[in-house]
């Protein structure tokens, strides 16, 4: 297996990283503020990058005493507690 991982820095402050295994390779570009803090990333392959997942909201009632009785408009058989 052929790994190698060279990394640079160009003048601008951006550095590269790049990956290449069994034919395959990938290339990380990193973008850095004027303070060195890393503003962006781009990958030569976007399956390698972290997807987002899709927000979830959960409407729900309580009573007086702060008890779910109603989460995401159905009923509970008991009263939800709270936390």
């Amino acid at each position: 297996m052929d790994a190698s991982s060279p990394e640079h820095t160009t003048p601008n402050g951006q550095a590269q990283l790049a990956h290449n295994w069994n034919g395959a390779s990938l290339t990380l570009s990193f973008t850095y503020n004027k303070d060195h803090q890393r503003a962006g990333l781009t990958a030569s392959d976007a399956s390698f990058l972290p997807q987002a997942s899709t927000p979830a909201s959960t409407a729900y009632t309580s009573n007086t005493l702060n008890q779910y009785a109603s989460l995401s408009g159905a009923g509970a058989a008991r009263p939800f507690q709270g936390w």
